[in-house]
């Protein structure tokens, strides 16, 4: 996924909705659920895209920084997460 744009949802489309990240990972679960076709063509006619970020790829030492830092949070909290 690294060098991928992160494509932004608009609120206009047949799911209009607030643009978090809430919104996003409920598309992701219906999605791996079953509930909406993951194909690219389906997703275009259900989803608005405002805008597409392209990754700077000069920040990819610090991009790579920080998912590791979020990795060992992840794993410091992995009991805590699971009550």
């Amino acid at each position: 996924m690294a060098g991928d744009p992160c494509l932004r949802a608009s609120s206009a489309g047949a799911f209009a909705a607030e643009r978090d990240a809430v919104f996003g990972a409920g598309l992701v679960t219906a999605m791996g659920l079953g509930f909406l076709s993951m194909r690219q063509e389906d997703v275009a006619r259900k989803i608005a895209i405002e805008a597409a970020v392209e990754p700077d790829a000069g920040l990819t030492e610090c991009y790579d920084r920080l998912f590791e830092r979020y990795r060992s949070v992840d794993a410091a909290l992995a009991d805590e997460n699971s009550r």
